[in-house]
């Protein structure tokens, strides 16, 4: 999932400004496959264990006062934003997650200036519950 340009972004209760996109990837950490004797393909595949990584890129020099610094791996909390379609669209939706941070990276892009990227996992409450959706009260 890609969302561009999200407003009100809350990480671990610190309102963070300067926000470009919030991405969401889903992948599969432990396949399950079978085969027969008929054939070389795989005959039954499942995915018993998926992970999902959120990643926040943000302009670096947004947080003029250093707001941010703290954040670290291992960091546990909740992210939460307000998301639309696209910069026209009148329907905006709350999203949230419980995340712990994996990684905060800062990169030097050429045209665009210096970018604080904040990597994450998503945390389920109960393991079958997809941990990243609309937050709770619906639509903004």
């Amino acid at each position: 999932m890609l969302w561009i340009e999200p407003h009100s972004t809350v990480l671990m209760g610190t309102l963070i400004t300067g926000v470009r996109a919030i991405t969401s990837h889903s992948s599969a950490k432990r396949v399950l496959e079978e085969w027969t004797d008929g054939g070389p393909y795989a005959t039954f595949i499942d995915v018993a264990d998926i992970s999902i990584e959120i990643v926040i890129e943000r302009d670096a020099t947004a947080d003029a006062f250093g707001l941010l610094d703290g954040v670290s791996p291992g960091d546990q909390g909740v992210l939460r934003f307000i998301a639309a379609p696209s910069g026209a669209s009148a329907h905006a939706e709350a999203v949230s997650a419980i995340v712990v941070v994996t990684a905060v990276k800062h990169i030097l892009h050429g045209g665009s200036g210096p970018v604080q990227t904040i990597v994450c996992r998503a945390v389920s409450q109960d393991g079958v519950v997809r941990p990243i959706g609309p937050a709770d009260g619906g639509s903004a």
